[in-house]
């Protein structure tokens, strides 16, 4: 269960890591979970005082809980988290439990004004995914990320809470839809990498029950790639053909990458003959029809 050291990094980097990753483990064989580690864990004053130790990009606290992670699996142990309810239902029940909500949100504020803005924070993002439109519960819930965020010495955490702030505060901002990659990035990705991602994209509800087979052969690379739909998911293997495909494509790497990238369709490239299909023609274009695209942003704090 050793750690590699990383060559590269002065002694003292060197043992930030080493000790992040030998004492969660020790504390882990104690029985400890991954939140309680978190809490308890402190580097020792001789790194906690070096400023290139400083957590100003990432945390021992969740630095701690990633080691766990890597050896005993996001479960701590506790079959109460095995199969929680979801956060819409259980902020619904966690409500019918707490009662008149009024007297909940007094005590929120009064626990707000001493500082807690942690516990403050956990039981607002109950309420606000339980009634996405009380306002008053996303206001104090912003407040407390705010107040967290400011406090917070890691970047990252402290643009986490402040995305939540503005994301109650102003609702989400709409950006770029990802699905097609740009088209000046496909060529430097190898093509199972593109093959990889079409996978990742493919909507498993509207592939249900079809099976089939395509070859694709791309002349400019010199590459065959056997894709292959079944059970509502895309595997594909590169450079061996499939024995008898449904449909064989013949194209390039350049006309497909235009595809991928959105920025014309399959039968556009069919009608300029920049591609032919033997077999059934249709399919490529089934294909694509049931990738995704997909929103950059999308409701963290809130609910989806």
């Amino acid at each position: 269960m050793g750690q590699r050291q990383a060559p590269g990094l002065p002694r003292r980097q060197r043992d930030l890591y080493k000790h992040i990753h030998d004492q969660t483990l020790r504390l882990a064989a104690h029985g400890l979970r991954p939140s309680d580690i978190a809490e308890r864990l402190r580097l020792p004053e001789t790194l906690a005082q070096d400023w290139a130790c400083r957590g100003y990009y990432g945390t021992v606290s969740h630095n701690a809980k990633a080691v766990y992670q890597r050896y005993l699996s996001w479960y701590d142990g506790n079959p109460a988290n095995l199969n929680p309810l979801p956060p819409v239902e259980a902020g619904r029940k966690l409500m019918e439990y707490l009662g008149p909500l009024e007297a909940v949100m007094e005590r929120a504020r009064a626990d707000f004004g001493r500082g807690e803005y942690r516990w403050v924070a956990q039981l607002m993002s109950q309420l606000v995914f339980a009634d996405a439109g009380n306002e008053a519960a996303r206001a104090l819930l912003a407040d407390a990320y705010e107040q967290l965020g400011y406090q917070a010495e890691s970047a990252t955490w402290r643009n986490a809470y402040l995305l939540a702030a503005q994301e109650l505060r102003s609702g989400i901002r709409p950006g770029r839809p990802i699905g097609f990659l740009r088209g000046d990035m496909l060529p430097a990705l190898a093509t199972a990498v593109v093959f990889d991602w079409l996978a990742v994209r493919l909507d498993a509800e509207k592939a249900t029950g079809l099976a089939w087979k395509i070859d694709w052969h791309f002349t400019d690379r010199g590459e065959v790639v056997a894709q292959t739909l079944e059970n509502a998911t895309l595997t594909q293997r590169i450079a061996k053909p499939s024995a008898a495909p449904h449909a064989r494509v013949t194209t390039t790497r350049t006309a497909f990458d235009r595809v991928v990238a959105g920025g014309t369709t399959f039968e556009d490239i069919i009608a300029s003959g920049e591609a032919q299909v033997m077999g059934d023609g249709s399919l490529p274009g089934q294909l694509f029809a049931m990738l995704d695209v997909f929103q950059p942003m999308f409701p963290v704090v809130t609910a989806v």
